[in-house]
């Protein structure tokens, strides 16, 4: 079944704000952007839980340039 809001995706979620089925895809990008979630949705609440990968990468990526730095100043 594709996904109502994309059409392309397969709908494999379902959105307790929607009460449809929806794609991974739609549900990450469009969370509290374009669909009012509830505080009882699960992928809300892993989403806060567990943050990006990309955002996760960045800050490792920022703490090991700031290391360098830090260790010089004691």
């Amino acid at each position: 079944m594709l996904c109502p809001l994309c059409g392309r995706g397969n709908a494999r979620r379902s959105c307790p704000a929607l009460t449809k089925t929806i794609c991974p895809l739609c549900c990450g990008t469009k969370r509290l952007v374009e669909i009012s979630c509830p505080a009882s949705c699960g992928y809300l609440a892993s989403a806060r839980e567990h943050p990006a990968v990309m955002v996760r990468r960045q800050q490792e990526q920022d703490v090991s340039q700031l290391l360098p730095s830090l260790k010089d100043l004691s």
